[in-house]
């Protein structure tokens, strides 16, 4: 059975036109490997296997460092800044918020990325269009969505109306991200 690699690299001057293989299914594993080994170790490069993303590979990246990522169905790009893995305080003992309290130790684990600015209409609207996606006020019928927000909205604005589980679904579509939020454990 043959399924279809798509490769895509990126840079900082931004999106290179996709290459696409056919291949046999049970060699996948070991064609992404050989892409990986020979790809430019300068840019930022994903594998995709009918669609889906398969394989993903960055290169060394210091905090602060700025990636173009393309959006889906070639709709642009928009940039992400790196935040690497290392370890914050975060809340406070004796904020008058309880889901602030208890200050907390917390160590990222795996570094991801940050957009650099807000998901604007025309970039959350290239997700939905990409994907048929139907956001949760959509699902639940609410009168106010991203397309309706009950104000004048332009493309340039930031997109409103989007829970977190929408923003998260846009996420993984677009970045490659399993979550929106870095996996970590509590320190003592």
């Amino acid at each position: 059975m043959l399924v279809t690699l798509e490769i895509r690299e990126t840079g900082l001057s931004g999106f290179l036109p996709a290459e696409t293989l056919d291949v046999d299914a049970e060699s996948v594993d070991d064609t992404i490997a050989d892409l990986f080994a020979t790809a430019n170790p300068e840019m930022d490069a994903r594998v995709l296997v009918d669609g889906a993303l398969r394989g993903y590979r960055n290169p060394k990246m210091d905090a602060g460092d700025v990636l173009m990522h393309p959006l889906p169905a070639g709709s642009g790009f928009v940039e992400v800044v790196y935040v690497p893995p290392g370890t914050f305080v975060r809340g406070s003992d004796t904020s008058e918020y309880s889901d602030e309290r208890p200050q907390a130790l917390i160590t990222i684990t795996r570094g991801y990325f940050v957009a650099k600015y807000p998901t604007l209409v025309r970039e959350f609207r290239a997700f939905v269009d990409a994907t048929s996606y139907v956001t949760t006020a959509e699902q639940k019928g609410e009168s106010q969505t991203w397309r309706s927000p009950g104000f004048e909205q332009a493309d340039d604005h930031p997109a409103v109306c989007v829970s977190w589980q929408s923003g998260s679904r846009a996420d993984q579509t677009a970045y490659g991200h399993a979550e929106r939020r870095a996996s970590y454990r509590r320190g003592r």
